[in-house]
């Protein structure tokens, strides 16, 4: 494929829109890259990828935090909305037209195409739908409410928001220990009808609280999340294990010397910061070595490539590499966080930007690492060099 570089319009949703033979959507291409890699791709501008409560409901909004951040790795170019819309269907009988296929606590009854209760204090449960440790869309109707409250979970451990009011709500909940879809009610009196639950594919980025959100913002064409520096950060789950060699693409702005924008493990030398006004890492003189020869304060895409143990680089907006021995990081902990100097919690956190961007374990070619850029540059509004 040969590909054009000239990024012609934005594709509102998914990024930009990169020219190639067959006219390929930019967005697709580049969450095939993400996919094949094994990796997770961020995309703020998709809002509909970001959600304002740690437990689903409304969509992002500029302004507003985001306690998930969705991978959009597997969702082929298309937005998160429209991806989820034509994933499977997992919930049999969701618009209870009979009274099959649920298990029903006190106090719960299935008639007339609803599932009703009467201060019911016990579970509405469809048993064997989800698999432990995944991400799933759950959505449902609450309809003649009367008093009480409706918490639905994914497997016992999982909890959405409890609602007590009639509505159509979405939770995005993550599977926890048991794979059955549960809606438990205390003193629930009410109907609940229209229940879907989709699976969501992917590495999700989830605020560990409700202060650890970031916020969104949407200006000039350009979306951004907003990190505080001092609480906000983002795990990264199921983890996603980038091991001894892997890839970074993303844009970036940070504001403060000495914090951390994101980290790959445990040990403190697992991370990438800004120092001395350069994008740096810990080398195996346990000194900080700059890897992006550019001012992190200024808007940029940072790309970094760690080839093993003993060998990593760096590009500051696609200009050419600057080469460290990094410290070896593979006795910590390994798994992704975004925004923190460890992956187990907020430490010498980012105050700063994050434009979107992708990690991925293994090595990335040249082609594959100029489109990746392309992309970031698009997001982050930045001329590559």
């Amino acid at each position: 494929m040969r590909i054009k570089r000239t990024l012609e319009f934005f594709d509102a949703g998914n990024g930009p829109t990169l020219f190639a033979e067959g006219a390929v959507s930019q967005a697709a291409l580049v969450a095939a890259i993400v996919l094949a890699a094994g990796g997770a791709l961020y995309n703020p501008s998709d809002l509909t990828s970001l959600y304002q409560s740690r437990t689903g409901g409304s969509t992002g909004a500029t302004g507003q935090p985001v306690g998930i951040m969705l991978d959009k790795s597997y969702m082929g170019g298309k937005t998160a909305a429209a991806y989820i819309a034509g994933q499977a269907e997992l919930v049999t009988n969701g618009d209870f037209a009979t009274d099959t296929a649920w298990t029903k606590g006190l106090g719960w009854a299935i008639s007339a195409g609803l599932a009703s209760a009467l201060l019911a204090t016990s579970d509405l449960s469809q048993a064997s739908i989800l698999t432990v440790g995944n991400w799933y869309a759950v959505t449902y109707t609450v309809s003649g409410y009367v008093t009480g409250t409706l918490t639905p979970k994914a497997g016992s451990g999982t909890s959405g928001t409890a609602v007590s009011a009639d509505g159509t709500y979405t939770a995005v909940l993550r599977a926890a220990t048991t794979t059955s879809l549960i809606f438990t009610g205390a003193a629930f009196t009410g109907s609940i009808d229209n229940v879907s639950a989709k699976a969501i594919q992917g590495f999700h980025a989830l605020a560990p609280s409700d202060a650890a959100r970031p916020i969104v913002t949407v200006a000039s064409g350009l979306a951004y999340l907003t990190t505080d520096g001092a609480d906000d950060w983002y795990n990264v789950l199921p983890v996603l294990n980038l091991g001894e060699a892997w890839w970074h693409v993303g844009g970036w702005r940070s504001d403060t010397d000495g914090r951390r924008s994101f980290a790959t493990a445990t040990a403190s030398n697992g991370a990438v910061r800004r120092n001395a006004g350069k994008w740096q890492w810990i080398n195996s003189a346990a000194a900080n070595a700059t890897i992006c020869d550019g001012d992190p304060s200024i808007i940029n895409v940072m790309t970094i490539q760690q080839a093993s143990t003993v060998l990593m680089s760096g590009r500051y907006n696609g200009g050419a590499p600057t080469t460290i021995i990094p410290a070896d990081d593979s006795g910590g902990t390994q798994g992704l966080a975004l925004f923190s100097a460890i992956n187990t919690a907020w430490s010498s956190g980012m105050a700063g930007r994050f434009y979107g961007g992708a990690w991925a374990p293994g090595t990335i070619t040249d082609a594959d690492r100029f489109i990746m850029e392309l992309f970031a540059a698009t997001l982050s509004g930045v001329t590559l060099s």
